[in-house]
């Protein structure tokens, strides 16, 4: 089945349910013809799984199709050998009608006509019928087999319209089973999903756009490089192409002759330059002056080549635009397993960035953590209600599910996951340009206009990370980008209450199931006046918006006095609005003016500069005054005003801003009222901007005779001071970097990095996270609530707050006979090596799961090279740098002895020891350090050799050599270790706790 408009639930049957709503309808739907009254065929012809409240006719119209029926079923009969002995209309979508076509012999196949707003029919039949061959015979992607289609002419003629016919997709549609699914069954349907997407995401097509067979539009690029695919199909491969795309943003309903370039493009900044054709296209169709916005899409179109991505995300790449619970099949008897997917119309190969998305069935609205990072229930889980904890359960399981398939594609479909990071920096206008551009014909210039002032303002920052060195192709004046940003805002303002009002009154384009006709109708004809009053009549905060929005004075005064004086004017603007009896408003506003005289914080400001009794500190302090008065004569002639034109009909002043019939001529009514000039109101305004300038003016005056020329001799001593400091720290810091190159070459670390140290331990969370799910009985123990309590009680909370130095030895074994390769007590290191890193005070290091290969030295020195780049001051000192040298070419002329070589007491570990030592002592008493070491148990051991044992000493002697509060975390499965032996003990400043713990 397919989707339905706009996400709604359809109704299976086109008749009205109820006599009150078929009375309604027969009323209201006389522009259409009397629903009732139509025969079989005009249904089969016409939209009848809902209605529209506006718009109708322009509605029905791009959905209309008609076709002969006969014709239709004759053909099936020829096709299939059997006659057609039912034919009913499926519920529909927004760009088909589907029909269930059952045969004499109990087959049950489907006929699909897409509707004239689907597009131009000849390339999205033949472009779905292509699609769907390649996805089930090259790439092996479940689909439904197509049975025939309308490749010829002849077949088009006689039945009157291009059409499909296909089986009906096997197995249980998704919706049916969902909610009955175990979370573990979801995570395995997802994985499965996952790897139907690596099939996608493993061929590289060669040009962007739609893909058909070559007999149907030689004049192709080829789809495929044919060596990519097993040999048995590369026959098969070599029959498809890339033509033009059937994608709807490039179709334009009503050209009147307009036509763009639908492709097929080589490179993936082709179609997006494209684009903007196709929105211009709609929009001078439907706006006769649209000059501003056709220039902002010209201008996007001229910064293409310097945002599009030229990685592997910026490859052609297939991909389901909507995979939501209708258009996935599953297996009849497994529902971890999908059986087929519909609904492909429309799909092209474009830019894997663009088409990089959370599938709909993962998708959530809830708060979601990016990353490698384990969602769990909120802080104070345990104090909420019993429906609060359920609520909470449930946004959990949700973000438990798409933080699966984000990890999932992380391992199984790294490109798609760097396509997915790429585009969700908010911060980066060119990040979500792409979507903007795509919305621009429905939701005007502005959006697009604010987001190319972003470009323009963060071009220097663009421009350096694709390694470019031009200036930005356009820009804006300073005074232009201020009327801009303001005309943004005030469309956001106007466009947000405009969909909570289409939401509550229409829906989003008007449409309702024929149940929902007659009560949304009720709620259409209901005046809102009333409701929206105590709205905002319950939030003083929209009485400053309101002065904010109509006097042209108040940033100035803000700017002037921006701590009292922003609430003094929301005091102001209060009285205003929520008095209703304004007879003792002049005396209030006076008593609001006594009270701020003496604490207007512009006198504070220039007191700092000039000596209390100056002369100019007394003039600057009558100008601001003046201003408050002035601005309140402005707002007692807005009253009187306000009182002059009618407003004793409304029971308050902002009734007359939100009234829904009234407001465009009032707010008109009053702009034109606050021009300087006009009637006495005008005036007044003027008054106050003189004294605003006032005020500016002699702030400039006071800063230029007195203040300039002392502040640039001290700033140009600062600077001198700081570049003296600046080459000396360099000189410093070079003789570092030598002493910290030599430690790399000595413990053979050549290869060692931050940032690779940073995404192995991402790797070994994302291996973490995905073993908790396929163990979920061993892991999931120190997972989500049960970490949180471990992390903030107990052993670990004792180690965390000590004031000491100490160790903490965490040893857990898993169960017996556990599959899982991960102890469970990791997420207890990863969980540490997190609040350190948010902790800017603390220096921290970390070595994660070392390989069996690793030894002592190798974790040790790994440990030492991130405490000193942690901090590489620590080296500045010359004597610490030669004292540092010495040890480390001590180490290297050391060979360990055999005498002692049993027992992990070697010459060579005493060398590494003592550098261990003089590194933890270059930190201060006052400052902190924490050390994360995670499966120790896995660290390299000889028969004659105990390097766990050397390791657990090394680590020992740090803690005993420590002025720092040093703390040391240490996970361990606990076999063969030797952790453990000392159980609890206290040695001088060690605390060293040991935990086992097996769970049967």
């Amino acid at each position: 089945m397919l989707a339905n408009p706009v996400g709604r639930s359809t109704i299976t049957q086109s008749r009205l349910r109820t006599t009150r709503c078929q009375q309604y309808n027969r009323g209201f739907a006389s522009s259409v013809g009397n629903y009732e009254s139509r025969d079989s065929s005009s249904d089969l012809y016409n939209y009848t799984s809902g209605r529209w409240l506006y718009d109708e006719q322009f509605q029905l119209r791009r959905r209309y199709r008609e076709f002969n029926v006969k014709a239709l079923k004759e053909y099936t009969y020829r096709e299939f050998g059997t006659p057609c002995v039912e034919m009913s209309k499926l519920p529909e979508g927004q760009y088909n009608k589907v029909f269930s076509l059952k045969m004499q012999d109990r087959r049950e196949v489907l006929a699909r006509i897409p509707n004239p707003n689907a597009g131009q029919s000849s390339y999205i039949v033949s472009s779905e019928v292509a699609t769907l061959d390649f996805l089930r015979n090259v790439l092996d992607v479940p689909v439904p087999k197509i049975l025939a289609w309308s490749s010829q002419e002849s077949q088009i003629s006689s039945i009157g319209t291009q059409y499909i016919i296909m089986e009906k997709a096997q197995g249980r549609q998704l919706s049916e089973v969902w909610p009955t699914m175990s979370e573990k069954q979801r995570f395995a349907l997802v994985k499965d999903l996952v790897a139907i997407e690596k099939r996608l995401l493993g061929i590289d097509f060669l040009a962007h756009g739609s893909i058909y067979y070559k007999t149907t539009y030689p004049d192709g690029l080829g789809a495929v490089n044919i060596d990519q695919l097993p040999t048995s199909k590369q026959e098969t491969g070599s029959n498809f192409v890339i033509g033009p795309t059937t994608e709807r943003s490039f179709f334009i309903e009503n050209t009147r002759g307009k036509k763009i370039d639908q492709g097929p493009w080589r490179t993936a900044q082709d179609p997006e330059a494209e684009k903007p054709s196709g929105i211009s296209g709609r929009i001078s169709t439907r706006r006769a002056r649209a000059k501003n916005h056709v220039l902002l899409l010209e201008q996007f179109v001229t910064i293409l080549p310097y945002i599009v991505p030229t990685t592997d995300i910026a490859r052609p790449t297939l991909m389901h635009h909507d995979l939501h619970l209708d258009n996935i099949f599953i297996n009849d008897t497994d529902p971890t397993k999908i059986s087929s997917i519909i609904d492909w119309q429309a799909v092209f190969a474009s830019p894997r960035f663009l088409q990089a998305r959370f599938p709909s069935i993962v998708d959530c609205d809830d708060p979601y953590p990016w990353g490698a990072v384990q969602p769990s229930l909120p802080e104070g889980f345990d104090a909420l209600s019993s429906t609060e904890q359920a609520i909470s359960r449930d946004a959990l399981r949700r973000l438990r599910l798409k933080k699966f398939y984000e990890i999932a594609s992380r391992k199984f479909n790294p490109t798609l996951f760097t396509a997915m990071d790429a585009t969700r920096n908010h911060s980066d206008p060119t990040s979500f340009i792409f979507h903007v551009i795509g919305q621009s014909a429905s939701y005007g210039p502005v959006p697009l206009e604010e987001l190319l002032i972003q470009v323009y303002g963060q071009w220097d920052k663009i421009a350096l990370k694709n390694g470019l060195d031009i200036p930005c192709p356009f820009s804006f004046t300073e005074d232009e980008i201020n009327e801009k940003r303001q005309r943004a805002q005030e469309w956001a303002n106007v466009f947000r209450e405009f969909e909570t009002l289409q939401t509550r009154i229409a829906g989003k384009d008007g449409w309702v199931s024929h149940e929902e006709t007659l009560f949304a109708l009720v709620r259409r004809q209901k005046r809102p006046n009333g409701l929206f009053v105590r709205h905002y009549q319950a939030s003083a905060s929209l009485a400053l918006a309101f002065m904010d929005a109509f006097s042209p004075l108040i940033d100035a005064v803000k700017d002037c006095a921006p701590g009292y004086g922003g609430l003094a004017i929301a005091t102001i603007s209060l009285l205003f609005v929520v008095a209703r009896k304004k007879d003792g408003i002049e005396r209030k506003l006076a008593s609001t003016i006594e009270g701020i005289r003496d604490r207007l914080p512009a006198i504070d400001l220039y007191k700092s500069i000039y000596d209390e009794n100056h002369a100019l500190d007394s003039e600057m302090q009558s100008k601001i005054i003046h201003a408050y008065q002035t601005f309140i004569e402005f707002c007692i002639s807005a009253v009187k005003y306000y009182k002059g034109h009618g407003a004793r009909k409304y029971p308050t002043f902002w009734v007359l801003i939100t009234s829904f019939k009234t407001s465009n001529a009032s707010l008109g009514r009053w702009r034109k009222a606050l021009v300087p000039g006009n009637t006495s109101i005008g005036e007044s305004s003027t008054r106050v901007q003189s004294s605003i300038v006032g005020i500016r003016r002699l702030g400039e005056e006071l800063v230029a005779k007195n203040v300039d020329r002392i502040k640039r001799s001290n700033e140009e001593l600062d600077r001198k001071i700081l570049e003296l400091d600046r080459k000396l720290l360099e000189l410093q810091d070079r003789f570092s970097e030598e002493v910290i190159d030599r430690f790399r070459t000595t413990f053979q670390l050549e290869g060692f990095s931050q940032e690779l140290l940073d995404q192995q331990l991402e790797d070994y969370r994302v291996a973490l996270i995905m073993d908790q799910q396929s163990f979920a009985g061993v892991l999931e123990r120190m997972s989500g609530a049960n970490l949180d309590r471990f992390i903030n009680s107990g052993v670990y909370q004792q180690w965390a707050t000590s004031e000491l130095s100490c160790l903490l030895v965490l040893s857990g074994h898993n169960d017996e006979g556990s599959l899982s390769p991960q102890c469970w007590l990791s997420p207890v290191a990863l969980c540490t090596i997190d609040k350190c890193r948010k902790a800017d005070s603390v220096h921290f290091a970390y070595y994660i799961a070392p390989n069996e290969g690793a030894t002592v030295y190798k974790i040790l020195a790994s440990l030492l090279l991130q405490l000193i780049h942690s901090e590489k001051g620590i080296l500045r000192d010359e004597a610490e740098r030669d004292a540092f040298k010495m040890e480390m070419h001590y180490y290297q002329q050391k060979v360990p002895s055999e005498e002692n070589y049993r027992h992990g007491h070697n010459d060579k570990t005493d060398a590494l020891y003592d550098i261990a030592r003089r590194v933890v002592r270059f930190f201060k008493e006052s400052e902190s350090v924490c050390i994360v070491v995670d499966r120790a148990d896995l660290c390299r051991n000889f028969v004659d050799y105990d390097q766990r044992g050397a390791l657990r000493d090394g680590r020992e002697e740090m803690i005993r050599a420590a002025r720092c509060r040093l703390k040391i975390l240490v996970i361990s499965n606990g076999i063969g270790s030797r952790e453990g032996e000392n159980g609890d003990a206290v040695v001088e400043s060690i605390i060293q706790r040991t935990i086992h713990q097996r769970f049967a």
